[in-house]
Parts: C-alpha cells; sequence; structure tokens
C-alpha cells in the first residue's frame, strides 16, 4: 500500500527537477495500473498542483515583462534593433510551456484517478487537520495532507507493507511525524527512489530506505 503526497502528482506530471525521479514516479504508478500494489492519493493533492502551476505562470509571466522591458530598451540601439524578434519568441516559449504543462497535468490527474483510491477531502480530514497544525507544526496545506493519509491508513486495513512517499522533508520528515505513521504500521520514506525496493517487494530494504 502505497500513499503519496502532491509533489509525487507534480514530480509525475511536470517532469521537473530530475527525469530518474519522474521515471521512478511512472514506474509506482504502472504498479498500481497493473494491480501490483494499491495507491493512494489525498483529494488535496489532486487539486493542489493548480495552485503551484498558477504561482509558476505567475513567476514567469513576470520575469518575461522584466525581460520584454530589457529588450525593449536595447532594442532603442540600432545595435540591438533585432532583439525585438527575440523577445516575441522567448514570450511565446513561456506561453507555450504553461499551456504544455497545464495539459500534462490534466493527463496525470485522469490517469491517477483510475488506478488509485482518492482519499477524501471531509469534515472529519479537515477538523483532524486543523489539530494537527498545533499538533506537529504542520503548515495548513500539509496538515490536510497528513490528516488525509491518518485516516486513509486508519480506513484501510493493511495489506503487507505500507509507506507513505514524501518529498517534503521539513514537514513528513520529522520524528515526530514519523513515529505517529509508524504506530499506524506505516513508514515515511522522504523520496521516491528508495521507495522502489518496499514496491518490488524486498522487505531488506525498508530500513535502508527510510534512512536515505
Amino acid at each position: 500500500m502505497i500513499f503519496v503526497e502532491t509533489n509525487f502528482v507534480i514530480e509525475l506530471a511536470a517532469l521537473q527537477e530530475e527525469a530518474e525521479e519522474a521515471e521512478e514516479a511512472e514506474l509506482i504508478v504502472i504498479s498500481a495500473e497493473k494491480q501490483e500494489l494499491k495507491l493512494f492519493i489525498p483529494a488535496f493533492s489532486l487539486t493542489e498542483p493548480f495552485e503551484t502551476y498558477a504561482r509558476w505562470r505567475k513567476q514567469r509571466n513576470q520575469t518575461r515583462n522584466d525581460f520584454d522591458r530589457q529588450l525593449k530598451q536595447l532594442a532603442r540601439s540600432q545595435d540591438y534593433a533585432d532583439l525585438v524578434q527575440a523577445s516575441q519568441t522567448i514570450s511565446d516559449v513561456f506561453s507555450a510551456s504553461a499551456v504544455a504543462q497545464t495539459s500534462r497535468l490534466r493527463a496525470t490527474l485522469s490517469r491517477l484517478i483510475q488506478c488509485s483510491t482518492i482519499l477524501p477531502l471531509n469534515e472529519s480530514v479537515i477538523t483532524r487537520s486543523i489539530a494537527a497544525q498545533d499538533e506537529f507544526g504542520l503548515e495548513p496545506q500539509d496538515a490536510v495532507v497528513f490528516a488525509s493519509v491518518e485516516s486513509g491508513l486508519e480506513t484501510h486495513q493493511a495489506e503487507g507493507s505500507r509507506i507513505f512517499i514524501t518529498k517534503d522533508r521539513s514537514a513528513f520528515a520529522t520524528e515526530q511525524v514519523m513515529e505517529h505513521f509508524r504506530n499506524l504500521q506505516c513508514d515515511v520514506i522522504p523520496a521516491i527512489g528508495p521507495a522502489i525496493g518496499v514496491v518490488k517487494r524486498q522487505p531488506a530494504e525498508v530500513a535502508d530506505a527510510i534512512q536515505a
């Protein structure tokens, strides 16, 4: 039983940072599609990426606007008059990248919905998330993910290994949170790669994965 959070979804959709990470996320999804494991995703983690993408788009628009202003100033000089076309090309790249990313995210969400158990965002989860903010020092968004995974662990009986894969070490890889999940028979692994050994049913790797 594999529980994941928002970073897993973004990694799979955006292929960000390292290609290897995206490939590892892909392996887990393929295993879920083959029903070799059960994949659990908080409903919140299927919506939060849109906020992340909106923030990225805003940052890129700001960068593009700043770049355009600088190029227009340079283009006033005859030596740099051809830079206006370069500015338009870069603006087109920014716009196209935003459209492509959103398209990949939508396709990824559709795929995950088909092969995963979606952990609901309901009244009890929201109530628990508020308490978890103080109990574990979590940010509101992280607390919602925490409460969703906790509820999922309590609702679904263990069938072999249960792990929670996260890239958010500051929120979920603290000793307090990890101990809490261990009490629910779930190990927290703060990276996608080290979890592959568990996914391949190699229990001997669990301890090393947790320490990685």
